[in-house]
């Protein structure tokens, strides 16, 4: 659920507007996006994107971040970088699930969207960094940092020189893209690099291998989120939910042990029991069938979740 700060200010940005007028903006800023065209944004284009896009992002970062305290239990972070920050949701996301943060960092090259986030970040009671700057041409670097996002940004900049330059500074990077087969193409040319620069995946992958999935299939998870009223009229939808899909890596300095395989799209039913997507550390991609004898078959075993290899 999005913090109440944030939902207090998205309701301040769209009083006394037309919804009518900014679902338009929404259905124009999204067809530029689904053809891949990068564009300034108008007033109400900025408004309606972070009326949608900023409870999506915070929900898919806290997911993922969840699932980096549970890979590295002893990770107490005290610094966090944003690259393309946008209006702040995934610096939320990160002070919620690392209450250890004590200095934030942001880089983004809208003018006013960083003006949005440098509006509400101070509720987060932290140390601020905000930078306005285009992530293909970074001035400002840290000496080191604990934790570097990119949520939703690598696609904006995909410079794989700079990305060297911030992965050489942090211990831990995040990189989170829409869960469509371009944007989990986009997340594994990161993968790709990292790997090619000494990290190791954390997650959601359980090796350092190329991915096993075959042409025409990507990997990707989900999570689901409560829609206000606003956020459905802007995405002319009547359910008071939507799951918001994402691909993602987990990269550190650091390994760790393996032995777990990732269920990798939502377990299917059948008469003996269940049948399991795995991708696994040792044999990469299996169907695996767990019989209703087996004591995880009682488990609701769901998509995104991790199993014991031996299953």
């Amino acid at each position: 659920m999005l913090p109440e700060p944030l939902e207090s200010k998205i309701e301040e940005l769209l009083e006394g507007r037309s919804w009518t007028s900014l679902a338009k903006a929404y259905e124009r800023l999204s067809l530029r996006y689904r053809k891949g065209l990068s564009t300034a944004l108008s007033e109400e284009e900025r408004i309606a994107y972070v009326a949608v896009r900023l409870p999506a992002t915070f929900a898919a970062v806290s997911y993922v971040l969840e699932e980096l305290r549970r890979c590295l239990p002893t990770f107490v972070p005290r610094s966090v970088w944003d690259l393309g920050c946008g209006p702040g949701g995934a610096l939320f996301a990160a002070c919620a699930s690392f209450p250890s943060l004590s200095h934030c960092m942001a880089t983004e090259r809208d003018p006013e969207l960083l003006s949005l986030a440098r509006s509400w970040l101070p509720q987060l009671g932290r140390q601020l960094s905000l930078y306005n700057e285009d992530l293909r041409k970074l001035a400002s670097l840290p000496e080191a940092v604990d934790l570097s996002l990119f949520s939703y940004s690598w696609g904006e900049m995909r410079d794989t020189a700079m990305l060297s330059a911030v992965w050489q500074r942090s211990q831990l990077l995040l990189v989170v893209e829409p869960g469509t087969p371009e944007g989990y193409r986009r997340m594994l040319e990161a993968r790709s690099h990292l790997v090619q620069n000494g990290a190791h995946i954390i997650a959601p992958c359980p090796h350092n291998l190329a991915c096993p999935l075959q042409k025409g299939d990507w990997c990707h998870f989900a999570v689901r989120l409560s829609r206000r009223r606003y956020h459905r009229f802007l995405k002319g939808g009547d359910m008071g939910y939507e799951d918001e899909k994402f691909s993602y890596c987990i990269a550190a300095k650091q390994p760790i042990p393996r032995g777990e395989s990732r269920i990798l799209a939502p377990p299917r039913k059948e008469k003996a029991g269940l049948q399991l997507k795995l991708c696994t550390p040792a044999h990469g991609l299996q169907l695996v069938r767990l019989p209703r004898s087996d004591p995880s078959y009682s488990k609701r075993l769901r998509w995104g979740e991790i199993v014991e290899d031996s299953q």
